[in-house]
């Protein structure tokens, strides 16, 4: 028997042959080996398959169509293997390896047999294994069928039932590649997502995401219909390896190095991905090649006509192979980048939650939201194109290898530009390295002052200093643009360097070749060869650079994200250490700590142990280091020496209030479940059911960002309310009462915090210096300058006359009725009593008010009721107890009036903040036209025609060539001579305009950059406060962040490269035509076929654009959000709820990106595959016009054509990512229209005297107003004259309209009705900066921004130095009048809250306004501040008109005057004193109420 019919090659029968064939050995030979590697590699892989567990995964959702499809495929294979062996018993003169062939062939589809019956068992949906074997049997059985079908049809052969039964195996092979496309759905769970459900077939050709894009074009999408991640991609398990790593970085002491540590991780499928990339490069070098072959054929008119065909064939198969492995190829890295960002991002996040008080203050919110949104995007952006610096100098060494096989030495002429231009790319490189560090800086150090600027707004518009804030911003973002201007430059560099070095290199080859020998002629095959692979080089040439400048940018941000991730850390972030002693719940031994500097301890030497369940309170002056005390415990501070012990779980409630974005609820429950008798218990004891009865949906009702539509005592009891519900052992409260009103205060702590209380069975740490609460406490602890004075019980301090009595004889809070007997106890052992108004704050218990005893010991009023109040003075303890808990003034902070306005703003589901909502549909053609007015009309058309103009050149290059080549008198020296010189102009020309184009273009897109950065700046500060209380912070910082971003470094480069494809696609189409007429006809549906993917596409990609904008906003919102409440979130050990809260928001916005990556693949495999199509057509044409058709132009056709695969595909991409991008300039415009206050200034600004107002008389003329079209008027029908230099005190109860006059007064709302005169001036006249220019406010809540103290006081810069140290040294603040230029941090972080007020009062100050608004400015400062405070608005603003907006009525006691509103109707004016007099006024009521009646 003989080993083979016939040789393995015979060249007679496979080439040089009009029908050619293969030869049956070498068929038998393919078939049998692609049978023997499935055969060696499947046991691995049934072994896989058989230990695949199928117990954690979820019940399948079976159904007959899967039995269908396994039955079907079961019953092809065993056809197969059937005819495989049958084949060889018909075949006659049997040899060796027709029996191997088919006994493997056999074998290989028995074990497939088992396979699909072990996949079934093992709930394994589709095969890759299996799947590649029946593709590569199809194509390898090919032969075999073409000479059954031959010998069929015409050589008459007799043996039938072989060829039958060859065409028979065949059929059923295709119909099982066929089936193997069909996933086994049957097998997977229902909620399984499309991409893992997808057979391998599907997967390979993106088609499982078809159903997407086609849901996305019948109807915009929405985020639920976006399918959920695939498992490479999940955030959680991504972000839990890094943290791994973090963590066994941390036990180890060593630096966390995250570039090494992100490649470790994540670099898996970036490798499998850079190999792929390798492979392809084999199928793309083989087509210049293929192309030579072609031009050749064209030129020999002996070859047979098959070949060409044959050729036409192969270069589109090639084609096919590299775009599908480059797709794959992207596919995985962009799995490893998608790792490696969201890994990132939850690592920065992480890592917020950790960082020390003094890391803190190095890494601004600003700064820590850029990490996320900037550095970490980068990853997402740079690594997929990375692999552009691996491939790009073995791509240039290959083509420069086959242009030396094809023109020999000449090609080192070439060679000689490539290492001219190298050294002005490195140049360039590091020059760029340094502009793109310092356009960081830049946009971190805009994007924190951005971020206090709109923390912080309302107190820029009452203090008219939107201005000087805005040239801040504008200053810091004209160094930002001048940067950009530099990148464009370097940019346009790059660009001309590599754009043109193709077209040099190609010039000095072809120069050098054919000076350099007589004998040496350009061919046409030569021509399209070299420019064919010099097209290959021009691909890397442009993309390395940029690659390069990508992959600089992302090392500047890995090293700030480095340099984060290794930042100081709290010590014992993770555990705690339990008491030595079981009966103790907190121990403290040896303790020294410090926040910031290790000389300077801020608490030294504590020793104290708090025993389980005891109240203990802590008191001391003010920077005694009370609440430094509290943090200590918490692990807040930095500790020298010592240890702190706690046990159980701990409640913390900060000294100001922490409320997140969520319903009134959701804030107790704080991520616990729901027990409805615990959370109602919890609701009544902390004296929250008549507010949350008030509010638009109850508890339901949805609280603003930080708070805004609730007041601070509603705050401070909710967050006591969470704290409480949290049922924890330890609770550390840095004075939560302060806030509250007297009575409201009284029962709080008697129902909640004292021994008879629901926290009775806790251990309590309580900072508060309320008489009443200090004698009810088991123990109290005395600081002093940071040290533990004293430590034991109200009387046994009091009976040592130490500190504690010390303490209480100057400072002693106002004294409430029922301590009558305890202050006669206290005198008798400290003597005299100084009664304080407060000690650091508002009085938790019902005082009487220090400017009301002022009067009563004056005598100023011989009012009987004074006089009863004076002499008569009741201690009935129930009088005080026995209050009812309404929120008529017990929760009425600063911001009633502003409260019940954004609560009425709330719809009926208690809704306030509104949901961003995604547009739908095109890019409005007005958002394009905005843009191109913003770059310059003329500009944009100008470099328009730039672009065809270049391309014109290019095109007419190649032309010449073409030309040239099929010129019979090319060798004359004198036509060669012309021709070179023609072609080398147009080269240069070219070159030169190039350069021009992209500088005009980059230029004029840094312009627009700064044109709309300044527009939506000034819209948003000119945006009225209704706006930022309904848009989160992070929403509205969001547009100058990612989307300005978008606009400085993409939409310019996505300009660019869509204008260079589409005047390069119209080159194609223009040159092919003409040498090629016949396809135009071929070109219409193509087109049409280009067109509607295209329209399918961008229906969905803009969508996932706009989701995934939308989706990113409450990542940023809900990290604001964290770091402010870092220290609650830490007490409550919640860090592992809210990281996973944070994954779940990145997963969220994850998905919108992964499925637009996606989306980009499906579009790439199909118009790419297109572009095949093109090719395939453009040779076919060449080769049936061989004879008509000249070599040039065929080279020119086909050299032209094979550009067409890249180009037509990166112009729909390149469309439709500047669409998708420009949802950036559409979220910002859609900014700039929003509804504006009135105009900053008017002509009447100038009729009026500079120095008005000069007596502050106010009039109100029948003035109503309305918080919007629609409701009812909150202001109705006010008539009162308000005198020049009167002190008039405004009260009433919730809702009365009280803090709507302040609104007023400044224009922060607009009264619909009626006039309001100053000085007989209009107000609604005048500009809103001249009008509140001329009028001062002391707000409640002090805000200091990050910059100088002098600009802190005087940002307009109007006053000198001196004038600025007089009203610091006024304010009390004389250790800072000689520190102008120190620096304050962060929100005022390195001054105390009482500092803070005393700024606040020194602005008000250095204003010198005659119209003082005082809105409760006193309400939440210490008694020294509180005094200082007093004293000099008394002394500085004396004949000064002063409106004190009154949320505890003790503050406008010693008012002129006391008006008094209920429903926004004015029902009482008169002096106090006279009002009291009246039992039945409505002032009297609220006296009552309050406890000091």
């Amino acid at each position: 028997m003989e080993v083979c019919r016939d040789i393995l090659w015979d060249p007679a029968v496979s080439w040089n042959t009009t029908n050619p064939n293969l030869s049956s050995c070498l068929q038998d030979v393919l078939v049998s080996s692609a049978s023997f590697v499935y055969i060696f590699i499947s046991p691995a892989w049934l072994c896989t398959l058989y230990s695949r567990p199928t117990g954690l995964l979820a019940a399948p959702r079976g159904g007959r169509l899967g039995t269908i499809l396994v039955s079907s495929r079961l019953l092809c294979f065993l056809i197969c293997f059937i005819a495989s062996i049958c084949i060889p018993v018909l075949q006659s003169g049997l040899c060796v390896m027709d029996v191997v062939s088919s006994s493997a062939l056999a074998a290989a589809v028995f074990i497939s047999v088992v396979a699909e019956c072990l996949m079934v068992r093992r709930l394994q949906h589709t095969s890759v294994v299996q799947t590649s074997f029946c593709v590569l049997l199809t194509i390898l059985l090919l032969p075999g069928l073409k000479l059954s079908i031959e010998d069929l049809l015409w050589n008459k052969d007799d043996n039938l039932s072989l060829h039958v039964l060859s065409i028979v195996r065949w059929v059923f092979v295709l119909v099982c590649t066929v089936l193997q496309g069909f996933s086994n759905t049957s097998l997977l769970p229902l909620d399984t997502t499309p991409e893992v459900a997808a057979s391998a077939l599907s997967t390979f050709f993106f088609s499982w995401f078809t159903g997407l894009i086609w849901k996305g074009f019948k109807k915009p999408l929405v985020q639920d219909d976006i399918p959920d991640l695939h498992p490479t991609v999940y955030v959680r398990e991504n972000a839990e390896k890094l943290r791994l790593v973090q963590e066994n970085s941390r036990k180890q002491g060593t630096k966390f190095n995250l570039i090494r540590n992100l490649f470790f991780c994540y670099a898996g499928h970036f490798l499998i991905g850079l190999l792929l990339f390798f492979i392809r490069l084999i199928f793309v070098f083989s087509t210049p090649m293929i192309l030579k072959l072609t031009v050749q054929f064209i030129s020999n008119q002996d070859v047979p006509l098959w070949r060409g065909y044959f050729y036409a064939i192969v270069m589109a198969l090639f084609n096919f192979v590299a775009v599908m492995l480059d797709h794959q190829g992207l596919r995985l890295v962009c799995i490893s980048a998608n790792q490696m960002m969201t890994a990132v991002t939850a690592a920065v996040y992480r890592k917020s939650l950790r960082l020390s008080n003094l890391a803190r203050q190095r890494f601004t919110t600003g700064e820590i939201t850029n990490f996320m949104s900037v550095d970490a995007k980068r990853l997402i952006e740079t690594i997929p194109f990375s692999y552009f610096i691996f491939i790009s100098p073995f791509e240039i060494v290959v083509c420069l290898v086959l242009i030396y096989y094809n023109i020999g030495v000449s090609m080192f002429a070439g060679i000689g530009v490539l290492v001219i231009v190298i050294p002005i790319n490195l140049i360039t490189s590091s020059k760029a390295e340094k502009v793109l560090d310092d356009q960081l800086k830049a946009k971190d150090k805009r994007i924190k002052l951005m971020s206090e600027i709109l923390s912080g707004m309302k107190v820029l518009k009452l203090y008219a200093w939107e201005k000087p804030f805005m040239e801040s911003i504008n200053k810091i973002r004209n160094s930002e643009v001048d940067i950009i201007k530099c990148i464009a430059k370097l940019w346009a560099l790059v660009n001309f360097t590599f754009g043109s070095v193709p077209f040099l290199m190609t010039l000095a080859t072809f120069f050098t070749f054919t000076f350099s020998n007589s004998e040496n002629v350009l061919t046409a095959d030569l021509i399209f060869v070299c420019l064919s692979l010099f097209s290959l080089i021009r691909l890397p040439l442009t993309l390395f650079p940029l690659a390069l400048i990508d992959v600089l940018k992302l090392g500047v941000s890995l090293k700030r994200l480095d340099e984060f991730l290794n930042a100081d850390e709290l010590e014992n972030a993770d555990e705690v250490e339990f008491p030595s002693k079981t009966s103790s719940a907190i121990e403290i031994s040896s303790g020294t700590f410090t926040w910031e500097n290790k000389e300077e301890p801020t608490l030294s030497n504590i020793d104290v142990e708090i025993k389980h369940g005891e109240l203990v309170a802590v008191v001391g002056l003010v920077g005694a280091g009370k609440s430094s005390f509290l943090s200590a415990i918490l692990g807040e501070m930095i500790r020298l020496q010592g240890d702190v012990r706690r046990s159980g779980r701990t409640a913390y409630v900060a000294q100001q209030a922490w409320i997140q974005n969520l319903t009134v609820k959701e804030n107790i429950l704080f991520g616990r479940t729901v027990d409805e008798s615990l959370y109602d218990k919890v609701i009544q004891k902390c004296c929250l059911t008549s507010d949350i009865q008030q509010l638009p949906a109850g508890d339901s009702t949805e609280i603003g960002e930080n708070g805004i539509n609730v007041s601070g005592g509603q705050k401070q009891r909710i967050a006591l309310a969470r704290a409480v519900y949290q049922q924890a052992d330890v609770y550390l409260l840095d004075d939560p009462l302060a806030a509250l009103d007297a009575h409201v205060g009284k029962a709080v702590f008697n129902d909640v915090l004292s021994n008879s209380g629901i926290l009775k069975n806790a251990t309590r740490v309580l900072v508060t210096h309320n008489l009443s609460a200090l004698k009810h406490v088991d123990r109290i602890l005395v600081f002093r300058e940071g040290k533990l004075e004293e430590n034991g019980s109200f009387k046994e301090l009091l009976h040592n006359k130490g500190p504690f009595s010390e303490f209480l004889k100057n400072h002693l809070t106002n004294p409430t009725e029922e301590d009558k007997e305890t202050i006669k106890e206290i005198s008798s052992v400290v003597g005299e009593v100084h009664i304080a108004r407060s000690v650091e704050k508002t009085p938790v218990v019902g005082s009487v008010p220090h400017s009301f005893r002022k009067m009563l010991s004056d005598g100023s009023n011989s009012s009987p009721r004074f006089r009863i109040l004076q002499d008569t003075t009741s201690f009935d303890e129930e009088r005080i107890y026995g209050l009812p808990c309404t929120p008529l003034l017990a929760a009425a902070p600063a911001q009633t009036e502003q409260v019940m306005k954004r609560q009425d703003s709330c719809s009926g589901d208690g809704k306030l903040t509104e949901d961003e909502e995604a547009l739908t549909g095109n890019v409005k053609m007005a958002i394009y036209l905005k843009y191109m007015k913003s770059l310059g009309v003329t500009t944009f058309v100008f470099t328009v025609l730039m672009y065809f103009f270049c391309e014109s050149i290019t095109a007419g290059s190649s032309l010449m060539l073409a030309l040239w080549a099929d010129d019979p008198n090319k060798n004359e020296p004198k036509t060669r001579n012309t021709y070179m010189i023609v072609y080398g102009s147009l080269g240069i020309s070219q070159t030169a305009f190039f350069l021009f184009k992209e500088l005009v273009l980059f230029l004029a897109c840094a312009k627009a950059s700064r044109s709309i950065h300044n527009v939506l700046l000034a819209r948003i500060m000119h945006s009225p406060m209704s706006f930022f209380d309904t848009n989160p912070i992070g929403r509205i910082l969001n547009r100058f962040s990612s989307d300005i971003d978008s606009v400085d470094q993409t939409i310019p480069f996505l300009i660019d490269d869509f204008m260079n494809c589409f005047v390069e696609v119209v080159g194609i189409i223009v040159v092919i035509s003409y040498s090629t007429p016949w396809f135009l006809l071929i070109l219409l549906p193509i087109a049409a076929v280009y067109l509607t993917l295209q329209k399918f596409y961008i229906s969905s990609a803009r969508q996932f654009r706009r989701l995934e904008m939308i989706s990113k906003s409450p990542i940023f919102s809900h990290f604001t959000e964290t770091v402010t409440g870092a220290t609650s979130i830490r007490a409550f050990r919640a860090e592992s709820r809210f990281i996973g809260e944070s994954e779940d928001l990145v997963s969220r916005n994850n998905q919108c990106q992964w499925s637009s990556l996606n989306s980009n693949r499906w579009l790439g495999t199909r118009c790419e595959n297109l572009g095949n199509v093109i090719i395939l057509v453009s040779a076919v044409l060449v080769v049936y016009g061989r004879g008509v058709i000249t070599p040039g132009l065929a080279g020119l056709s086909i050299s032209y054509s094979l550009l067409a695969t890249g180009s037509m595909n990166w112009m729909i991409r390149m469309m439709c990512s500047l669409e998708t991008n420009s949802i950036c300039l559409e979220r910002i415009f859609e900014y700039t229209e929003k509804p504006q206050e009135d105009a900053w200034d008017t002509p009447e600004d100038t009729s009026i005297d500079p120095e008005w107002p000069q007596q502050g008389k106010i009039e109100f003329c029948d003035v109503s107003v309305q918080y919007r079209e629609g409701l009812p008027s909150v202001i109705k029908n006010l008539s009162l004259t308000i005198r020049g230099g009167e002190r008039i005190g405004v009260c009433g109860r919730t809702g009365a309209g009280k803090s709507t006059l302040s609104l007023l007064l400044f224009r922060m709302m607009e009264h619909t009705q009626g006039k309001i005169l100053i000085d007989g001036v209009d107000i609604s006249k005048l500009g809103l900066q001249n009008l509140r220019s001329k009028l001062t406010i002391i707000p409640q809540d002090p805000v200091l921004f990050s910059s100088t103290l002098r600009f802190n006081l005087d940002p307009v810069g109007q006053h000198s130095d001196t004038e600025l140290s007089r009203v610091l040294n006024l304010a009390g603040l004389q250790e800072f009048s000689s520190q102008l230029d120190q620096e304050v941090q962060e929100k005022g972080e390195n001054y105390s809250v009482g500092q803070r007020q005393l700024l606040c009062l020194a602005r008000a100050l250095l204003r010198n306004s005659k119209l003082l608004l005082l809105d409760e400015a006193t309400a939440a400062v210490d008694v020294q501040t509180d005094d200082i405070v007093q004293q000099t608005i008394r002394k500085q603003f004396q004949g000064c008109t002063v409106l004190t907006i009154a949320h505890r009525l003790n503050t406008i006691m010693d008012s002129d005057r006391v008006m008094v509103l209920d429903k926004g109707q004015l029902k009482e004016l008169d002096s106090p004193g006279k009002l009291l007099d009246q039992s039945s006024s409505m002032f009297f009521s609220l006296a009552k109420q309050s406890g000091i009646v």
